[in-house]
């Protein structure tokens, strides 16, 4: 059994969700509607209740890391018999302050745990060496994914790598337009579909294989994903509107990335570390509240 297995039937669906085609999307629709008659079902059954082929239902058991729709059914079978508690449960104003904190940790937690079953290792691997080598590093991003991109500039910094974040849309379509070789660019998107952002992408062009371009999105199959070399999937899923609970996941591979680097080269690291405590130590003297001398 692969390691996605691992996990319960219903959270590797989640996690893979958007990695899925649109026709095995169908198949985790009607499974995830109808859970408990779909782990009793033939293969051909879930089909025909999917609307698809049974070689969709099977590509789509092998897509979440199952040898077969047999070892799918088995441990989705497994699951509904003991019912875990619904981690993602709605926010209530009844709900106390102790709730409100198990519920969004809970939510959180599923979040990165979705997120592990997502992040692909190799393109992992891939985009470590890539910055390392970089001869400059940008890094775009929008909306919601501008806070990410400012923290990912933070730990690129603290290791003394050449990074620029840039989030005007003008000035990236510019910049993405004139990158050189060994360049890269990091594009930061929940949807990855923006269109300033695609518009940069492709400002690069196909003919400029040496500029390498990274992608962190939610969406395997977006724009910004299709035009990315290399491509780090976030799991993403919003339990309410005014909060994006998917930058949760994004900023743990923004961590992720930066301690790969920060293991590639472990004597610079700690040097480039003592100089900066060394160079911020004046500031950390006490002062006096009053005066603003030191105390």
């Amino acid at each position: 059994m692969a390691r996605a297995a691992s996990k319960g039937a219903l959270a590797v669906i989640r996690a893979r969700m958007n990695t899925l085609s649109s026709s095995e999307r169908r198949v985790a629709g009607y499974v995830t509607s109808h859970q408990a008659d779909a782990a009793r079902m033939s293969m051909l059954q879930v089909a025909k209740g999917a609307g698809v082929s049974d070689a969709t239902v099977l590509r789509f058991a092998r897509a979440l890391g199952y040898d077969g729709f047999n070892e799918f059914k088995i441990a989705l079978a497994a699951e509904l018999l003991i019912p875990g508690e619904e981690t993602f449960a709605v926010v209530d104003r009844r709900d106390s302050y102790a709730q409100l904190v198990g519920k969004i940790v809970a939510t959180n937690v599923e979040i990165l745990q979705d997120t592990e079953e997502t992040l692909d290792a190799s393109e992992l691997r891939r985009a470590v060496l890539a910055i390392r080598g970089a001869r400059r590093i940008y890094v775009f991003a929008a909306g919601t994914s501008t806070p990410v991109a400012e923290w990912m500039y933070d730990r690129l910094f603290r290791l003394g790598l050449p990074a620029m974040v840039i989030t005007d849309p003008y000035r990236q379509l510019v910049q993405a337009s004139i990158c050189e070789d060994d360049d890269v660019i990091v594009t930061i998107s929940r949807s990855g579909s923006p269109k300033h952002l695609v518009e940069a992408l492709r400002a690069v062009g196909a003919d400029r294989p040496a500029v390498q371009r990274i992608a962190i999105t939610a969406d395997p199959h977006s724009p910004i994903a299709t035009l990315s070399g290399v491509v780090l999937v976030a799991a993403a899923r919003e339990v309410r509107s005014d909060v994006a609970s998917s930058l949760v996941a994004f900023s743990t591979i923004v961590e992720i990335v930066y301690t790969c680097l920060e293991l590639e080269d472990v004597n610079g690291t700690v040097a480039r570390q003592r100089s900066a405590w060394q160079a911020i130590e004046p500031l950390r003297v006490p002062c006096d509240p009053d005066s603003g001398a030191p105390a």
